[in-house]
């Protein structure tokens, strides 16, 4: 059985959303056919090492580093904590000073008929020129190849990979001038929803499951729940998830005086939650290929979502199993609409469970075997 390395960086923790849960679907689809190896090129804790702790994982640099880069002047600025900022700036110089020697490390470990998923241009710097790879892109294509300069300098640094496989067709037709590219939807670890969801119970309760982080919008969540209250709705719209951005949501959800209708609820492993509610809602400024989308189609729960990029049109058609929306008083008009006409939210949420075949295990399984065979 030939060997599937799966590289990463750094193996990322349970709580970082979508790109954790794509590895966990992906070791599940492919260890019948192949002997799957974990690969950190960094150290990690031993909490994270464990959600792989059925297959044979491989720390080529034991050193545990803070790869937030981008955080080391916030450290200093922002939290006045100087232990953070000199640790992050030793992180920086670890991590680009140990590029040779792990390339080195990495060309005795993995051989060339071994086949090798590198998750990120960043862990795709240390990989030996001489080693064919596919590399994964999980964020859409400007962020490593348009203007961001983070993302642009790992783009430049990483070695070329083999075929890059990036979330949509959209951004792999971008990118197909420069690169090899393909395509290879998102799927989950869940099958579709079987069950009749009761619509007079769920009419007016919404969600959000993903990171609390800066770039998922929230905030412009809380300025639809705000609009939704000034107009006297009957609504509560849960959030599902942990982050960086917890307490000053939590501030503003008291200065708004939501407190009754917004509910910070925590991290939740239960991918059938969606069903208990009526629509779920994402603001994203920048996404690759949400799983959360596929994972509330799976739960026959339409979305409604801001456009975070031209791959939204290949998971949410507008008016169809959902809403591309920006503005949040449309957001607002839309799910008053939705929570007073049950018929039209039926029918939204048959679609959207309809839709979900083209992400199921099965479509994203047969397309990686013909990638990786």
């Amino acid at each position: 059985m030939k060997k599937l390395y799966i590289v990463f960086d750094q193996i990322p923790s349970k709580e970082s959303g979508g790109l954790i849960a794509t590895y966990f679907n992906l070791v599940k689809l492919l260890d019948q056919d192949f002997e799957i190896h974990i690969v950190s090129i960094f150290n990690t804790n031993k909490k994270n090492k464990n959600l792989f702790d059925q297959y044979p994982i491989h720390v080529v640099d034991k050193n545990l580093i803070d790869m937030r880069f981008y955080k080391i002047f916030s450290y200093l600025l922002k939290e006045k904590n100087i232990k953070k900022f000199i640790y992050g700036i030793k992180s920086l110089f670890l991590y680009f000073f140990s590029i040779p020697i792990i390339k080195k490390k990495i060309s005795k470990m993995i051989y060339n008929d071994d086949r090798v998923v590198v998750s990120s241009p960043s862990a795709a710097i240390f990989m030996p020129r001489n080693l064919n790879f596919i590399l994964e892109i999980h964020t859409k294509y400007e962020y490593f190849f348009g203007s961001n300069k983070l993302g642009k300098l790992q783009s430049m640094l990483m070695t070329r990979p083999q075929l890059i496989l990036f979330r949509s067709k959209v951004d792999a037709n971008k990118a197909k001038n420069q690169y090899l590219t393909d395509y290879m939807y998102n799927t989950i670890d869940v099958e579709k929803i079987c069950a009749i969801k009761d619509y007079e119970q769920v009419k007016n309760k919404f969600l959000f499951v993903g990171r609390l982080s800066s770039e998922k919008n929230l905030f412009k969540l809380l300025s639809v729940a705000a609009i939704l209250k000034e107009k006297n709705q009957n609504f509560t719209i849960d959030i599902y998830g942990t982050g960086e951005m917890y307490e000053s949501l939590k501030e503003e959800i008291y200065r708004l005086h939501l407190e009754d209708y917004v509910i910070l609820k925590g991290f939740i492993n239960d991918k059938h939650i969606y069903f208990n509610y009526a629509v779920f809602l994402l603001t994203s400024t920048i996404e690759g290929f949400p799983l959360t989308i596929i994972e509330a189609k799976a739960n026959a729960t339409p979305t409604i979502t801001t456009f975070w990029g031209e791959a939204v049109n290949e998971t949410v058609t507008d008016g169809y199993d959902g809403y591309i929306i920006e503005d949040p008083n449309e957001i607002a008009d839309k799910l008053i609409i939705l929570m007073n006409n049950q018929a039209l939210l039926k029918k939204l949420s048959e679609n959207a469970l309809n839709e979900f075949d083209c992400f199921s295990r099965k479509e994203s399984r047969k397309k990686w075997l013909e990638i990786l065979k």
